[in-house]
């Protein structure tokens, strides 16, 4: 049976746990917490044996932020291996804290824990884009101790290459 790892902060309501493939249904909650939080559809929700299969694959973290056993802030990030190297880095797709909760150090302490994970993992780099207008995340990166780096980001829609011609 697979057990959620559990950390919280003496003094705070806020617990932080790694989902797992038992936690199916807090995945969909965290996922609509992102929709709600970047008010954007991430498209066709997953089936719920689909989220217990992505919770399994150990280069899928899924983390929530909890007060009262609801889900109040999550990230999710994936562990990429380098090709030229023995080692890895960490991708954080999404983090993402209810407003109302928003500057109560939720997601210092979604972070830590990704940190503390990595270094679990020996792994040495995380990064995350960010919008250039998102000043409020930038602000947030940059607090954590970010190193800002000037990247362009290039996105495809898939199609056939049929089409392109």
């Amino acid at each position: 049976m697979a057990v959620s790892t559990v950390y919280s902060v003496p003094d705070m309501a806020t617990q932080i746990r790694r989902l797992n493939k038992a936690d199916a249904a807090t995945a969909r909650v965290l996922a609509q917490l992102f929709e709600e939080v970047f008010e954007e559809s991430q498209g066709d929700p997953n089936s719920t044996q689909s989220l217990a299969e992505w919770l399994e694959k150990p280069e899928f973290i899924a983390l929530t932020a909890e007060e009262s056993g609801a889900v109040v802030g999550g990230l999710s990030a994936y562990v990429l291996p380098l090709l030229a190297s023995s080692t890895s880095e960490v991708f954080v797709y999404n983090i993402a804290v209810r407003s109302s909760h928003q500057r109560k150090g939720i997601g210092r302490m979604l972070w830590q824990r990704l940190m503390d994970l990595c270094l679990d993992m020996g792994i040495k780099t995380i990064f995350v884009p960010a919008h250039e207008e998102d000043e409020h995340a930038l602000e947030f990166y940059r607090n954590l101790g970010g190193e800002e780096e000037r990247v362009r980001q290039f996105n495809f829609k898939v199609r056939s290459t049929k089409e392109q011609t």
